[in-house]
């Protein structure tokens, strides 16, 4: 048998590790580049275990670290969405100091239930003040019992801490909106069906007017501050089809138009798990965090988008994630970083304002897991010891984002077309001129998997002549995709008892045309400043 040239087989060789990539930057921003705000990447938290993340008596100083880390990156906190499901069996009692909630035995099965019913008071949303300076809060009522009288009391205890307490506005901690209800379209076990957008509209609108009519009396400071709300918060769109709900079908039925309430709405909210609720045995990580997979479950959404914008409201994620379910494996394994910051990067890409992944105790999809857990999140059995405070793998996509964002407020963001099934790119650009590139290699390796393929990356800048000045490179490393902890972001490690990042850090100088090597599951940042 007629054996290869030895300088074809080490050929042969590479090209199975390594395959060139030429990718081209524009020097300026393009007319396709969308405003990326410096709290993009925001939070949902279910309001039942909001004290747990925040504090009670005193700061809960791993999650407000945790936040910083953030701010010092951006400037601003992430926002935060206090609701979730647990808001419409949310009542307030006068009698109440913060928080009482009723659940059900917890079991392995199920260890970190949903409340049967939560009870606030004033001093609930007074615990707010433990965020750091300028953060801005959306706040879910209970629209489910249609009870619009203890809704102006609710929003009343909500409006005593935010807009009269003097401590609220020196550190700049603001109610930046009201949402009323979760998931509406899914009122039909509460309702006598069919529940749809016609009734919705009519409930809402009235619900919130008489909302809007009492709250004057109580809180004249109101005009001045402003009363915004959220609306929608639908658990999935119907998109153009009258059939269901969708932002098209509220828009229809006269959500903005038809009480001064449609005036107060400057934001249009969706709920969307990018792997829905496949928590098949078969599902693999791969499923979801593919280039096309983040794609495609992102694209559905562009109508609903489109239509809200066209009515000049911003259009928000308002809760998210990998799955809906949570899957050992996949929502809480370093591979998920790689579709949290892809996703988050596309949505933004897509037109979406800001992208609120949903947090709650105990659960595997958490970015930041607050306070200590007396069951494992992954197997619900009791633990001899707890599970302390810790940072989730997916707490490296909100620094990433952070740091190739910035602070400036002024940054755009454009999507670079790559022709890789596995490598995604976007170029950032403080006003029009390119400050950074993050690149995404969403293959899946796994160390069983033998030797890492890579990709050799390499970068035309047009219009700049031959780039001889080095820019700056970092790296999340990721030693398999299937680990848990033991992440680091250019040396940089923020698995630490209080959430600080620890470590020194370590970039590299390169010659944008000579490139780099891009591993499969991995990040990099490129730098141009």
């Amino acid at each position: 048998m007629p054996q290869l040239p030895s300088s074809l087989v080490v050929a042969v060789s590479l090209l199975s590790v390594v395959r060139a990539l030429n990718v081209t930057l524009p020097a300026r921003a393009p007319s396709s580049a969308n405003s990326i705000a410096p709290d993009h990447f925001s939070l949902s938290i279910e309001l039942d275990g909001w004290l747990n993340w925040i504090g009670n008596d005193t700061r809960n100083e791993f999650f407000y670290n945790a936040l910083d880390n953030i701010v010092r990156l951006t400037g601003v906190p992430p926002r935060i969405r206090v609701g979730g499901k647990s808001q419409d069996k949310t009542f307030w009692a006068q009698t109440a100091d913060t928080i009482t909630a009723v659940y059900p035995p917890a079991t392995d099965d199920v260890p970190f239930p949903e409340p049967l019913r939560v009870t606030v008071g004033d001093n609930f949303y007074y615990k707010s003040l433990f965020l750091p300076d300028n953060t801005k809060l959306i706040h879910g009522l209970n629209f489910q019992s249609m009870d619009s009288l203890r809704g102006v009391y609710h929003l009343n205890s909500i409006l005593n801490s935010y807009s009269v307490l003097p401590e609220f506005k020196e550190r700049n901690i603001r109610l930046d909106a009201v949402e009323a209800g979760h998931e509406p379209d899914l009122y039909d076990n509460k309702y006598p069906p069919p529940y749809t957008p016609q009734k919705y509209v009519n409930e809402w609108t009235s619900w919130t007017s008489g909302v809007l009519d009492f709250i004057p009396f109580l809180h004249p400071e109101i005009h001045e501050y402003g009363l915004k709300y959220w609306a929608g918060s639908l658990s999935a769109s119907s998109r153009e089809s009258d059939a269901g709900f969708s932002p098209h079908a509220l828009f229809k039925e006269g959500l903005l138009t038809k009480t001064k309430a449609g005036t107060a709405i400057t934001t249009v909210s969706q709920h969307h798990y990018s792997g829905g609720s496949n928590c098949a045995s078969s599902a693999t990580l791969q499923d979801f965090v593919g280039k096309s997979q983040v794609r495609s479950s992102l694209s559905v959404l562009s109508t609903d988008i489109s239509v809200t914008r066209a009515n000049k409201l911003e259009y928000v994620l308002g809760e998210t994630g990998i799955l809906s379910c949570q899957k050992a494996g996949v929502s809480n394994v370093a591979g998920s970083v790689i579709w949290s910051l892809d996703y988050l990067l596309q949505a933004a890409q897509l037109g979406v304002s800001r992208v609120f992944f949903h947090q709650r105790i105990g659960s595997l999809s958490n970015i930041i897991q607050p306070s200590p857990l007396s069951r494992s999140p992954i197997d619900g059995k009791e633990l001899s010891s707890p599970l302390q405070p810790h940072v989730q793998p997916q707490y490296y996509a909100a620094i990433i984002a952070a740091e190739a964002i910035g602070s400036s407020g002024n940054v755009r963001v454009s999507e670079l077309k790559i022709d890789n099934p596995s490598v995604s790119a976007y170029a950032f650009y403080e006003g029009n001129t390119l400050s950074r590139a993050i690149f995404i290699n969403s293959q899946v390796y796994r160390r069983s998997d033998g030797r890492r393929p890579s990709v050799r990356v390499t970068l035309n800048l047009p219009g700049q002549g031959p780039r001889i000045q080095p820019a700056i490179l970092k790296r999340l490393a990721i030693a398999s995709a299937d680990d848990t902890s033991n992440l680091s972001w250019g040396g940089v490690t923020y698995e630490t008892e209080d959430a600080r990042p620890s470590g020194r850090e370590w970039r590299e100088h390169i010659i944008p045309g000579q490139g780099f090597d891009l591993r499969a599951t991995e990040v990099v940042l490129v730098s141009f400043d």
